[in-house]
């Protein structure tokens, strides 16, 4: 099967783009990860499949409008309430 011809019955079926479901997928897995543990950012970024810690700010900034780390004290503080 085509690359094309993939990515066409993956949106028909999911209702979005491989690419944009990845991406989705590992920021749901990110920010589980920054709120139920105390891993540092580099290691969350790697297992979730980034790799580079930049890269993986830049996406979590871009998804999420704050970077992992002032997602996880608000996470943090809006438990502790």
């Amino acid at each position: 099967m085509s690359r094309t011809s993939f990515t066409n019955k993956f949106k028909s079926l999911i209702g979005d783009t491989p690419f944009n479901y990845l991406t989705q997928w590992r920021i749901i897995q990110a920010k589980e990860l920054l709120i139920e543990t105390n891993k540092p950012v580099g290691e969350i970024a790697e297992e979730v499949g980034y790799q580079s810690e930049a890269a993986f700010n830049r996406v979590f900034k871009k998804r999420i409008t704050q970077t992992p780390l002032k997602f996880r004290q608000n996470a943090l503080s809006l438990s502790n309430v």
